[in-house]
């Protein structure tokens, strides 16, 4: 409890250090924990100015240079080395061992064993070491004495004046931060023998869910082994040029031994999960474009809007001609009231993305009328989505040869995965993708039309096109129902015949019940693990150094069976729309 005192007197100085207009106010009472709310008596303005963080208040490559050697950091010169940014793909089936064993393979193509590390570090990389170097040096004896038992540096007081990118103000920033991220999925073991969270994790998860939480810890082992590699072989430029926190002076960081900054695994997936989960974007000229983000105080205590507020009732960050950060108001007069949240979107994302990046996944209250299988509104995240990917597959591998040109068409069309079902905009409905998949997966080819697999090199992938990769179209042998269907793709037709797209919602309502099936199974199977559950189960943790809370664990555990309740409601509703529209129903 003190500790979090102190920590809002941090973050109300961090604040009082701003060009601040007094229209908003840090709460520790928001439906989602810590938040911003609006302060003083009177409605907000449309699109008013709410807050703004000058480009010197914010945390990024160019405000870190005072701190982390230039080596280490991606500029427009010099970008940061392609592996640091590469895409993880991971296959949907995740290893039975966990996340993908990043320190046995080769950096770029340089070996393990070499001199050499693949430098400048990503903008995540070098930011997440800086915070992993800042929580380390908290650890150091304090100038003028021990701080709390929490291990945290000094909590400036709500009166003290924060000069800008100074150690003090690294020491506030980084103490309104989570002193840890127990909800999120990185913070267990992929190993379901490693307590109740994780066996749940492992198996009780949706699928894409899975999979998205398995790139995201592939991503940090990736992280991690450049990070080691780097203090293994070059101890050095992990002393940061600057004192970098009041905790120790620069009389006293002189006198330091060069191995006194240790970063560990821990220090470090704080300091990433605090990159991954508070940055924003900010243009920079960096290439590539995921290394354009900074860290932004007291802006990032904004929560995702919530499901129940509309466009039109959430605040807009918005870029300042010098590189600063503006958070502004809704732009309908009115739209917050005194004490209401301040928050903005994050982004487009579903409830798996925002489980396996965030860590939370926005509440959903379920109806009764839901419950019994009525259609209505979707009142949760406006971006949910149910993915199909797998279903799919599966049925154009039951189609051998055929199927295997079918997928090639889909690819050289550009339409190849990425298959979803939606509850909003209403009604319900397939999306775009998935309806051209169901309809080529019902178009018949003769044996004659598959062409030789031959080299994939030769796919096009342009749209649109008229001659259809490995689909051999001889003369007198022209298929008119794929002639249809391509037609489909260019708008040119509505379906391509009725008993093709008879056949596709029939597929369409047996993957939604697919689904409704899975979601079931996964739901019992968690209701039984948690019959069965031992009390010192829920304190179990991936790690050794810390435990979770049991409160942290109920609500993961809350978090999972909101996702697999929402995915069985969603394709209830599709199932439900399909059934009762027919075939002249519409798609989408």
């Amino acid at each position: 409890m003190q500790e979090q005192k102190g920590r809002l007197k941090t973050a109300s100085a961090l604040l009082a250090s701003f060009n601040f207009a007094g229209l908003v106010e840090i709460s520790d009472h928001t439906s989602a924990g810590r938040g911003l709310i609006l302060a003083g008596s009177e409605p907000s303005k449309a699109d008013e100015l709410l807050l703004r963080v000058p480009s010197t208040s914010l945390l990024n490559v160019r405000t870190a240079k005072r701190w982390l050697h230039t080596s280490l950091l991606p500029s427009k010169q010099r970008p940061s080395h392609p592996y640091n940014n590469a895409t993880i793909e991971e296959s949907t089936q995740p290893a039975p061992s966990g996340c993908k064993d990043i320190q046995s393979e080769t950096l770029s193509g340089i070996e393990q064993g070499g001199a050499h590390v693949p430098l400048p570090l990503s903008s995540h990389q070098a930011l997440a070491l800086l915070l992993a170097i800042w929580k380390s040096a908290q650890r150091q004896p304090a100038q003028n004495g021990p701080h709390e038992k929490s291990g945290e540096g000094p909590l400036p007081l709500a009166n003290t004046s924060v000069e800008v990118a100074s150690p003090a103000f690294l020491d506030a920033f980084l103490g309104t931060a989570p002193a840890s991220y127990d909800t999120h999925p990185l913070s267990y073991s992929s190993e379901p023998s490693a307590g109740l969270v994780p066996s749940i994790l492992a198996k009780c998860l949706p699928a894409h869910a899975s999979e998205l939480v398995q790139r995201v810890r592939s991503r940090f082992h990736r992280d991690w082994s450049v990070i080691e590699g780097l203090q293994r072989r070059h101890p050095e430029m992990l002393i940061p040029l600057e004192a970098i926190s009041d905790t120790v002076s620069s009389t006293k960081k002189a006198s330091l031994p060069r191995q006194s900054i240790i970063v560990t695994k821990e220090d470090f997936k704080w300091g990433w999960l605090c990159v991954n989960t508070r940055c924003l974007h900010l243009p920079q000229g960096l290439t590539p474009h995921a290394d354009n983000l900074t860290l932004a105080p007291i802006l990032d205590l904004a929560n995702h809007k919530p499901s129940s507020s509309s466009d039109l009732d959430a605040c807009n960050v918005r870029h300042t001609p010098s590189s600063g950060l503006e958070l502004h108001a809704p732009s309908r007069r009115g739209a917050l009231q005194p004490g209401d949240q301040v928050t903005f979107c994050y982004g487009a994302h579903a409830a798996q993305m925002l489980f396996a990046e965030y860590g939370f996944v926005l509440p959903r209250e379920r109806s009764p009328s839901m419950e019994s299988g009525q259609v209505q509104q979707w009142n949760g995240c406006p971006f949910a989505e149910v993915r199909l990917d797998d279903g799919i597959i599966r049925l154009f591998k039951e189609q051998g040869d055929e199927g295997i040109a079918k997928e090639n068409l889909l690819q050289a069309r550009g339409y190849w995965l990425d298959y979803t079902i939606h509850p909003d905009p209403f009604p319900p409905h397939a999306s775009h993708r998935l309806i051209c998949a169901l309809r080529l997966l019902h178009v018949p080819l003769s044996s004659t039309s598959v062409h030789e697999r031959s080299n994939q090199n030769n796919l096009v992938r342009t749209y649109p096109i008229t001659s259809a990769p490995f689909i051999n179209r001889s003369p007198g042998r022209t298929n008119a129902e794929l002639q249809g269907w391509e037609a489909t793709l260019l708008g040119l037709r509505h379906h391509v015949s009725d008993e093709n797209e008879d056949k596709a919602h029939g597929t369409l309502m047996k993957l939604c019940q697919d689904v409704m099936d899975d979601r079931t199974s996964r739901l019992s199977l968690l209701h039984s693990m948690l019959q069965n559950r031992h009390s010192e189960s829920l304190s179990e943790a991936s790690e050794p150094v810390k435990h979770a809370s049991a409160r942290d664990a109920d609500s993961v555990i809350d978090m999972v069976r909101t996702m697999l309740i929402d995915d069985f409601d969603i394709a209830q509703s599709v199932l439900a729309i399909t059934r009762a529209g027919g075939i002249e129903s519409e798609w989408s």
